[in-house]
């Protein structure tokens, strides 16, 4: 028996959203050689870093916020792999980088040009950039209506809504935002 092709999304999530859960959507739809993709590998890039304004969140508080975005999936029995992976900065060999820290998989999803040319260069099929309301759902609209104040709980999925609140995200947006000019954040 062939083994169930599966998909990796590599992104910050800072915070994940509405947006990257239609992405992992869109990618359950997707086949590769014949084969239904049947699991999403999702990458928490640049897992190093934390606490800026960029990146507020460490890769801890991500995976749960990815987790809780995804519960659906997994509790369906659906193959969700989410994994930590640091930045390597070094282009030729960020592939094998990922692959190393990785479940095998079949299919990427980037809407980076760089990531999607070393994945083609690789010999990986790349998926077709999809976007979801992009001009909404963008996780800087989303971390900027939190150091305003305004509203962001709906672009995001209901269950990270209170686990973003518990994590003190939003509070920790506003604490980076004024220690700004004091150089403790990017």
């Amino acid at each position: 028996m062939a083994r169930a092709a599966r998909a990796l999304f590599v992104g910050r999530f800072q915070p994940f959203h509405q947006g990257h859960r239609a992405i992992v959507d869109h990618l359950l739809k997707q086949e590769v050689n014949g084969q239904p993709i049947r699991g999403v590998v999702i990458g928490i890039g640049s897992s190093q870093v934390s606490h800026t304004l960029h990146d507020p969140m460490t890769a801890g508080e991500r995976h749960e916020v990815v987790t809780a975005s995804v519960h659906d999936l997994i509790d369906k029995g659906i193959d969700i792999s989410i994994l930590p992976i640091p930045d390597l900065n070094h282009h030729s060999l960020w592939v094998s980088h990922v692959v190393a820290l990785c479940p095998r998989f079949s299919l990427v999803f980037t809407n980076t040009r760089l990531d999607r040319t070393l994945f083609l260069e690789a010999g990986y099929p790349v998926a077709d950039s999809y976007y979801l309301r992009r001009e909404v759902l963008s996780a800087t609209s989303i971390r900027q209506r939190m150091t305003e104040g305004q509203g962001w709980e709906e672009l995001v999925m209901p269950a990270a809504v209170p686990l973003l609140e518990e994590l003190g995200i939003p509070q920790r947006l506003k604490d980076l935002l004024s220690t700004e000019g004091e150089g403790r954040s990017s």
